[in-house]
């Protein structure tokens, strides 16, 4: 893979091209600045990953993230920030870019390289959608992942507060575990998923989700959450903790705003969405990975059904 490191420390930079030989990647391109590094990209060869920075004199690796974002080539890289910083609200800032990872220094070598061998899956993925693409076009709004696909789900573009699962999964890992207490999860069910797939294709299917997608983002703006997609008409919504009968009822209006935009096309209102609570669940004698039920939403305690 090719990968472009940007970052202020020149011995930074030095360290970590050696840590990256040392996992095998060697093509490895270095800058030094947000400008320079978006002077470098108008080059015509291609790179798969970018390991930024986020504090950097001038442009900033958030600010640089999203730049390179708005590059339609690079609308699918893989971007890992690689920081000292472990606030809160830079690791949302990120995310909410479309970072993939996120590494605080020093540098774990082997989260490093289990964040790159899911570059590694996400650039073959991209490859195969790209020539995809180039046969179907995709519904504006969405784009469906090829049947067997590592992750299996559905990409929000332009939703807000949407991020893709494995991102989703990097937050969490990223965040403290005071974080994670002090956060609460909602999840959202498409009721009628299990008849749409077996009654109607992707194509036919894809955009009632990318509907219900929409009515929980407009749903849940006043409280700013991170939502995704976790498969089989499933969504989750993080978020900071709050109280619980007011998200709700916010939680609640993604299926009323759903009967509307049924309605508002003519389709009867046969799409609903059920909704659960959840609390965070850390039980310690558990390895780290598997203490968080904030994703998986009904495995956690204190379930509430509406």
């Amino acid at each position: 893979m090719k990968i472009l490191l940007v970052d202020d420390d020149p011995i930074f930079l030095s360290l970590l091209t050696v840590s990256l030989s040392e996992l095998g990647y060697e093509d490895v391109t270095l800058r030094t600045s947000g400008r320079d590094a978006l002077e470098r990209l108008k080059a015509r060869d291609q790179f798969d990953v970018f390991l930024l920075d986020v504090d950097m004199d001038g442009m900033d690796g958030i600010e640089l993230g999203k730049k390179i974002r708005k590059l339609r080539r690079y609308r699918d890289a893989v971007i890992i920030m690689v920081t000292a910083r472990r606030d809160q609200p830079t690791i949302h800032a990120a995310f909410r870019l479309g970072a993939s990872g996120y590494l605080t220094k020093p540098v774990n070598l082997n989260a490093l390289g289990s964040l790159l061998v899911d570059a590694a899956m996400i650039r073959n993925r991209n490859l195969v959608l790209a020539e995809a693409r180039k046969e179907v076009d995709a519904p504006v709004g969405y784009q469906g992942m090829l049947s067997g696909g590592p992750y299996n789900q559905i990409e929000f573009r332009s939703i807000q507060n949407f991020i893709s699962l494995p991102a989703m999964t990097n937050y969490l890992s990223s965040i403290s575990q005071k974080m994670i207490m002090d956060s609460m999860s909602l999840k959202f069910q498409v009721r009628e998923f299990g008849e749409l797939r077996s009654t109607m294709s992707p194509e036919e299917y894809h955009p009632i989700l990318a509907d219900a997608a929409e009515s929980i983002s407009l749903a849940l703006k006043a409280v700013d959450p991170m939502i995704t997609y976790t498969g089989g008409g499933q969504f989750v919504a993080v978020m900071k903790r709050s109280t619980v009968r007011v998200v709700l009822e916010m939680a609640r209006l993604a299926d009323e705003i759903l009967q509307k935009m049924q309605s508002d096309v003519g389709e009867p209102a046969r799409i609903r969405i059920s909704i659960a609570v959840a609390e965070p669940f850390i039980p310690i004698d558990r390895p780290a990975p598997e203490r968080n039920c904030l994703l998986s939403g009904a495995a956690a305690q204190n379930i509430i059904e509406t």
